[in-house]
């Protein structure tokens, strides 16, 4: 009786973290339906929808792969650690670059593609990017939990940023709208009424995942100070070596667009030609720096 009770207990911590868990990937949206024109809604489903791709197509379809593989290991803690570090190594590599270069191109692309008619989704778009490099680094940190059996850590986890992320939502949108138009005005991004609620929810959801993604890697860390620093380095080497490609595509984004003479469409394919050409020279980069950073650390 004693075991049948010990598994229900981890199954319901288990099923109800993974129930929070995609809750919370809603909860921008839950929010601002309540919260914002159905224009606003739209500009921010749209924003979304692209923002998340990545996630969505590549990451969540490797992080499935993860927890199986994480789990033959679980009677090996450094072998498992070791397995979740070049799992989430291999995700930022893929991951981060992409993210920078879609915050980075989302103005000119929409401009190009949708004209004025998507213009509000601009500013959301552009900041939900950003904050996609903190979510997902969720997914290979929920798998390793997972694989641990430590599903009253992932609930707890699931639970308070669910709470903190409904909370700082409902502040934003209603609060903060007219701070949150001007700062992506300031960065040259067109904001109406309707969609100044999304922008300020955008901008909470990336502050979440600022706060968030760092403490999940943390936990996941074991709270040692040289697997805190590697798993760090994840997240912190592609942020870096994609920060100077992002530049310089957007430089090449607006060279294009002041060139009169060629069609629409031709800049854009110019443009978006450009972004993959970033995309791999931030992902290899990246792959160069976490090279030269693994035998600095094995130097300690």
């Amino acid at each position: 009786k004693n075991e049948v009770l010990s598994i229900l207990r981890r199954f319901l911590a288990a099923a109800l973290g993974q129930y929070l868990g995609n809750v919370l990937m809603m909860a921008e949206g839950l929010v601002l339906s309540a919260m914002a024109t159905t224009a606003g809604q739209g500009y921010f489903a749209l924003a979304y929808q692209l923002a998340s791709q990545a996630n969505a197509v590549v990451i969540g379809q490797l992080g499935a792969v993860i927890q199986p593989v994480l789990s033959k290991l679980n009677g090996e803690p450094e072998r498992q650690f070791e397995a979740y570090l070049r799992s989430l190594r291999t995700m930022a590599l893929i991951a981060i670059p992409i993210f920078v270069v879609q915050a980075t191109l989302a103005a000119p692309v929409m401009r190009l593609a949708f004209a004025t008619k998507w213009g509000f989704a601009i500013a959301p778009l552009a900041v939900l990017s950003f904050a996609q490099i903190g979510a997902f680094t969720a997914i290979p940190s929920m798998a390793l939990l997972k694989a641990q059996g430590r599903f009253r850590v992932l609930l707890l986890w699931q639970g308070s940023q669910l709470v903190i992320s409904l909370v700082a939502f409902v502040i934003a949108g209603k609060w903060t709208t007219i701070s949150a138009a001007e700062f992506a005005q300031h960065f040259g991004y067109p904001v109406n009424e309707d969609s100044s609620a999304a922008v300020a929810i955008s901008l909470a959801s990336l502050a979440i995942w600022t706060i968030v993604a760092p403490f999940g890697l943390i936990i996941c860390s074991g709270l040692h100070r040289n697997r805190i620093t590697r798993t760090l380095l994840c997240l912190g080497v592609p942020l870096v070596c994609s920060t100077p490609v992002a530049i310089l595509l957007a430089k090449f984004a607006v060279l294009m667009e002041s060139a009169q003479s060629l069609s629409g469409w031709l800049i854009l394919g110019c443009i978006l030609g450009a972004g993959i050409l970033g995309v791999t020279l931030g992902s290899l980069g990246s792959l160069m720096c976490f090279k030269l950073s693994n035998k600095l650390l094995k130097l300690q």
